[in-house]
């Protein structure tokens, strides 16, 4: 006699239904989180006061005991900011799944007299507290929960994570309370591994120095609360799910949750321009192809070439590898050349060693070489603003830079900022009639630029721009009348990355100052609609004359998404030396983006 079959067997539909359940079930099982109230101790008026505060923090579910300990820690440093200093959880009891935390706040106090006997002498060194301007003094709560806070985060940043503090054997005068400060390290952890989840766009070594945590380190709590702002800022790197840090007995876990990025990109507009007077035809436009993470060790490859037109072509190469062998250093070499009609060829090679701290940005020691050459001689070798035979030069410098942005791409928010600084020497053979004596010369002089761009939300989905870009370039130890610059040798600006309203490259200037104020609308993701004002000064030191002039631009337009790219499109007016300012001398600049 065959068995019969179980019940549920006959029913395939109760299965499915029972998967379905536990399929949609499932996440919130994942997902449960702890409940935790509050139970806050009142004995007196001034206690009340200080529970009134805590009723006002918002409870919610926690995922692990860790985060409620940070809760707590959280609540009880603000009551201690607030004057309650004696305030402290007493007891935690779980039941039933849910966590009854009881905290005392306690007096609310004025003043502290404080003594740091108990505080080890190299820390409160390192964290830059004189004693004598803390001890025997009564200190101003806020004095005193500033000194709590530095040494908690030392302790923090350097394997400590639930390091707490407060007072030894405490004593009431008044609205003034004495005591001891100690400090409870509570257990030391270090980060013992890292998981990445989704789709490693880099090799792991490079992603650690980057993110600044490497396996072995100590917990640093600013590095884990950098690490999701680092990924955000990384233009190759996109956030799935904010970093988590798992907590065991001594040792921590980090969990990252990202994937890839489209960072490579390609633009470029070519033309033909008609040659006049039986010139020839010539090429015209701009190309812009940057290699980003195409290796997976996060080297970036940039070759750029531009001709707008004005008999002026430029060609710019430059390759950089970050954190060589898995170390925080780097290396980079670029190639920078120049020609301005038939008059002279510039060249400058540059090489640097990057230095990059997560989180603080990146340190950049460079050297780099310098070369003018004059093509013909009447193309301005008789006038004494030209080198009779060249220039030569080198430069030794550093540079830095920083970017805090919420979006690289169409930014709403954040700030960034690159600024260098070199000094070396030139020699440069003048024209023959000028008042040097026939030969080379040599000069000191230095060179220094900055950029600042910061974003400052005013709604939802507008956004102001703000920026300043300035450089200088200065001889050392010259007289006056040699306190000068021949042409070749110039900044060259205008265009879409310098002052807008003005053909690229159209301005030389030995100094100068740039500031742009935009008016942004945010419609799409990656697309905006603009306007814009750019206003400059600048002084141009000739051996023969000095000029200097404000000049500015205005205009707008607008950026979007298209199949091939990002395109934007901008008309600027610009106005020069009391030119009078008309429709005719606007600038259509038109560029489109592709990412891959």
């Amino acid at each position: 006699m065959n068995p019969k079959p179980l019940k549920y067997l006959q029913n395939p539909t109760g299965i499915y239904l029972g998967l379905l359940f536990l399929f949609l079930a499932l996440p919130a099982l994942i997902n449960a989180q702890v409940k935790m109230e509050i139970v806050c101790n009142a004995f007196a008026e001034e206690e009340d006061t200080g529970c009134m505060i805590v009723s006002g923090w918002k409870e919610s579910g926690f995922s692990d005991s860790a985060a409620m300990e940070r809760y707590l820690r959280d609540l009880v440093a603000h009551l201690h900011g607030k004057g309650w200093l004696a305030a402290s959880v007493d007891s935690m009891v779980r039941l039933n799944g849910q966590v009854s935390a009881y905290l005392h706040t306690g007096r609310q106090y004025g003043r502290v007299l404080l003594s740091l006997e108990n505080i080890d002498g190299r820390i409160v060194r390192k964290i830059g507290v004189r004693p004598g301007r803390v001890e025997g003094r009564a200190l101003p709560v806020e004095d005193f929960r500033s000194l709590q806070s530095r040494i908690l985060n030392h302790y923090e940043n350097s394997g400590y994570p639930f390091a707490l503090t407060g007072l030894d054997s405490p004593g009431i005068t008044g609205d003034t309370i004495k005591g001891s400060l100690i400090i409870d390290k509570n257990r030391f952890y270090t980060v013992d591994s890292i998981h990445i989840y989704g789709n490693p766009p880099s090799e792991p070594s490079h992603l650690y120095r980057h993110i600044g945590i490497v396996p072995g380190d100590p917990y640093s709590e600013s590095r884990f609360r950098e690490t999701g702002q680092v990924i955000r800022n990384t233009p190759f790197l996109t956030e799935i799910r904010a970093p988590e840090m798992e907590f065991r007995k001594e040792t921590a876990s980090l969990y990252l949750y990202i994937d890839r990025r489209q960072a490579s990109h390609f633009s470029g507009i070519l033309g033909i321009l008609p040659g006049a007077g039986g010139e020839a035809a010539r090429l015209v436009g701009e190309l812009d192809l940057s290699l980003i993470n195409v290796f997976r060790r996060m080297e970036n490859i940039t070759l750029q070439w531009q001709s707008p037109g004005n008999q002026v072509q430029q060609a710019d190469l430059a390759v950089g590898q970050p954190y060589l062998f898995g170390s925080s250093f780097g290396a980079d070499i670029s190639l920078h050349m120049y020609r301005a009609d038939s008059t002279y060829i510039k060249i400058e090679a540059e090489a640097g060693i990057p230095f990059t701290i997560p989180g603080r940005g990146t340190f950049r020691v460079f050297g780099k070489t310098l070369g003018t050459t004059l093509i013909v001689s009447g193309g301005g070798a008789g006038d004494a603003a030209f080198p009779a035979s060249g220039l030569r030069g080198r430069v030794f410098g550093i540079s830095y830079r920083h970017s805090r942005l919420d979006n690289r791409i169409n930014p709403y928010r954040g700030w960034q900022v690159s600024t260098s600084l070199g000094a070396g020497n030139r020699a440069v053979t003048p024209v023959s009639d000028y008042h040097y004596a026939e030969g080379s010369i040599n000069k000191g002089f230095g060179e220094g630029m900055i950029y600042l761009q910061g974003f400052l939300p005013l709604t939802s989905s507008t956004t102001i721009v703000l920026s300043s870009l300035s450089g200088k370039k200065m001889n050392l130890g010259v007289k006056r009348e040699d306190d000068h610059f021949f042409v070749n040798e110039m900044f060259l600006l205008g265009g879409l990355q310098s002052i807008r309203g003005f053909d690229e490259r159209s301005l030389a200037a030995s100094s100068y100052i740039i500031q742009r104020v935009e008016y942004r609308y945010l419609f799409d993701a990656p697309g905006n609609i603009f306007i814009f004002f750019d206003g400059m000064a600048y002084r141009r030191k000739l051996p023969d004359a000095v000029t200097s002039d404000t000049p500015f631009g205005f205009g707008g337009g607008l950026a979007f998404e298209t199949r091939a790219g990002q395109l934007t499109i901008s008309y600027a007016l610009g106005k020069q030396l009391n030119n009078p300012l008309t429709l005719r001398s606007g600038r259509i600049h038109i560029g489109i983006i592709n990412r891959f």
